[in-house]
């Protein structure tokens, strides 16, 4: 009954024109169910429609708007399901093949395997794999269960199980498991393809289909009102542009360069009004919904008029206009969100979006690490269990470099404060190798979560007095504190952090100066164990200053006297205002991952560099 289309080598399978004309009256109390014959003939009318075009589809949480996703992009038998966020990659990409009796294989485009419950287990908890495709499996089978909204439960022919992110997590590379069916989100799945993932900032050039050029603000200009064109890539950070989510799918789209965000001026509602770069507020024009046209593609649009980002004529020149217009099927309307490559003659300056320092106010890298690779860099990090203890190593060594990042978890629920003696948390930082001072310092991260968590960036005194030493703490979170202290909401999730100076007395003198929290300093009502956000430093000679997602947190702070050189920490503790470790939140699912660590000089000279560390190997020359 379903059309199965050949391409090459490949099987491709259409489906979701048929789900959405046979479900949508199949599964709520209020549908009117067509008779089999009405369906088969409805069903057919659609494929007809578009068989030759439909692509396969991803599979959506609708809890975590994360995709269905084959780890690794493995091909193997026995690869292993999760949670990703969405990449358009082909191991995010399935297909519905009709095995007859409201039953369907799931395919796995990039393998060509079949969803499988292995082993045709009962057991609850799981984990999903790909398995060679064997017809009339019935581990291999499913069906649909239609719960509104585009929504769907997946359900396993053979046990009556629903396909379920474990843990209602929101976490990236969480498992896909099998769970008895339950009214919760994390066992519907929207079937189609989504708009740019959602809990995420993405920072990217923008370029456009037909002509490969990039959304460029003109001459790189800082002010308001300057006008939108496209021009040569050329890897300027006029060319670079972040998506913020903005929740219900919509997005600010800001220029890296000037910290200013899209707008549609007077949000206008005529064809061919240009686009402009204005300081950010919370105006509906600057407000961007994201159209997954697949390959990497999207349609930008406005969501005040509707209308689309459109280079303007379809022309291919530099310095064309950018504008709004109609939605039509043109590749002008076509936008590719790519990372943007590293020019080596440009080298980026701290994110400061709040004009409190000028570029010219820093000068070069002296130390950085993008964690692109596959373990950490012993040039740079060692790994410790307490502040600087001999470095340790164990059998699980709860952290690696992967996926772009640098990942650290607990595992004991014996870890506790300044537990040294245990090996359940962990410390990563350069002491020995690299220390400083006078820097600005930025850190990228996604704070860890539950009970007992507590992700922290900090800097110590090299002098190594455990007692009585200099600390700057430029985040601390204690998501497992809940609500009652102020630290996170109820399910324990980071959405808050205290910024500290502690001067040369320390902790056992009460040396404690600033001591900033996020909820006090600046408007933040957002997770920050969802999505990854920068904490940065400013250390002078004369005082501190805090920064979160670009901004000031509050006035610097005096600290003249702070002046040994330091060494960097990152670390994922247990105890203190976060309570006890919870042992459902074990494991690198809840960890704190580091997407990059830069610290830059300052241009009046006042920087200072230590340790051992040869200058050659500080900067990532990733970056």
């Amino acid at each position: 009954m379903v059309t199965q289309i050949l391409s090459g080598a490949k099987r491709r399978f259409v489906l979701l024109g048929a789900l959405t004309a046979i479900l949508a009256g199949c599964g709520g109390s209020d549908s009117t169910q067509k008779s089999s014959t009405q369906a088969s003939s409805q069903m057919d009318q659609k494929l007809l429609a578009v068989s030759d075009v439909y692509n396969p589809t991803t599979i959506v949480a609708k809890h975590s708007g994360k995709c269905l996703d084959v780890i690794g992009g493995s091909t193997a038998n026995g690869a292993q399901t999760d949670q990703l966020s969405c990449n358009s990659q082909p191991n995010q990409s399935w297909s519905f093949k009709d095995m007859g009796s409201g039953q369907y294989q799931i395919i796995a485009d990039h393998s060509g395997k079949c969803l499988d419950v292995p082993g045709s287990s009962t057991t609850n908890g799981v984990t999903l794999q790909q398995l060679d495709c064997a017809p009339g499996a019935n581990k291999q089978l499913w069906t649909l269960q239609n719960e509104g909204d585009g929504f769907y439960k997946i359900i396993s022919a053979a046990n009556g199980k629903c396909v379920d992110v474990a843990g209602i997590s929101l976490n990236e590379q969480q498992k896909v498991q099998q769970w008895d069916c339950l009214d919760q989100d994390n066992q519907r799945w929207k079937i189609g393809t989504p708009a740019l993932q959602p809990t995420t900032f993405y920072r990217g050039a923008i370029s456009a289909k037909h002509s490969q050029k990039c959304m460029n603000v003109l001459n790189a200009s800082t002010a308001d009102s300057t006008r939108i064109d496209q021009l040569t890539c050329n890897s300027q950070p006029n060319q670079a542009w972040t998506l913020k989510d903005m929740g219900a799918g919509q997005y600010q789209i800001i220029a890296d360069h000037s910290g200013k965000c899209l707008d549609l001026p007077d949000g206008s509602t005529a064809n061919a009004t240009y686009l402009q770069q204005l300081t950010c507020g919370s105006d509906a024009k600057q407000l961007w919904t994201l159209e997954d046209r697949g390959s990497g593609f999207y349609k930008i649009r406005s969501a005040v008029s509707n209308k689309c980002v459109d280079v303007a004529g379809q022309a291919t020149m530099d310095g064309q206009g950018i504008q709004q217009w109609d939605c039509v099927e043109q590749d002008n309307q076509l936008w590719k969100l790519g990372v943007i490559e590293p020019n080596p003659a440009v080298q980026a300056r701290p994110y400061i979006t709040d004009g409190s320092k000028p570029d010219s106010f820093f000068s070069s890298l002296v130390f950085s690490d993008e964690f692109n690779g596959s373990s950490l860099s012993s040039a740079k990090w060692a790994p410790y269990l307490e502040y600087w203890q001999t470095p340790q190593t164990n059998p699980d060594d709860h952290f690696d470099v992967s996926g772009g990042n640098l990942n650290i978890w607990l595992t004991d629920t014996s870890a506790q404060d300044h537990g040294g003696s245990n090996t359940g948390h962990r410390v990563i930082n350069t002491d020995r190798r690299f220390t400083f001072k006078y820097v600005y310092i930025e850190v990228e991260a996604n704070l860890g979560n539950g009970g007992g968590h507590w992700p922290g960036i900090w800097t110590l005194s090299s002098v190594h007095d455990d007692e009585y030493h200099e600390e700057i703490d430029i985040m601390e979170a204690y998501p497992g504190g809940g609500p009652e202290t102020g630290w996170g909401p109820s399910d324990k999730r980071a959405n808050n952090f205290a910024a500290t100076v502690w001067g040369p007395g320390g902790i056992q003198q009460g040396d404690k100066r600033g001591d900033y929290k996020l909820s006090d300093a600046l408007a933040y009502d957002n997770t920050l164990s969802d999505s990854f956000h920068k904490y940065g430093v400013l250390w002078e000679p004369d005082g501190i200053t805090f920064y979160f997602d670009g901004k000031r947190m509050g006035d610097k702070i005096p600290a003249s006297d702070v002046n040994d050189f330091h060494f960097l920490l990152l670390q994922e503790w247990a105890g203190n205002a976060s309570g006890p470790v919870d042992p459902n939140t074990l494991g690198k699912a809840f960890g704190t991952n580091f997407n990059y660590v830069r610290i830059w000089g300052l241009s009046n000279g006042s920087t200072e560099v230590g340790g051992s560390l040869p200058v050659a190997q500080r900067v990532d020359p990733a970056f």
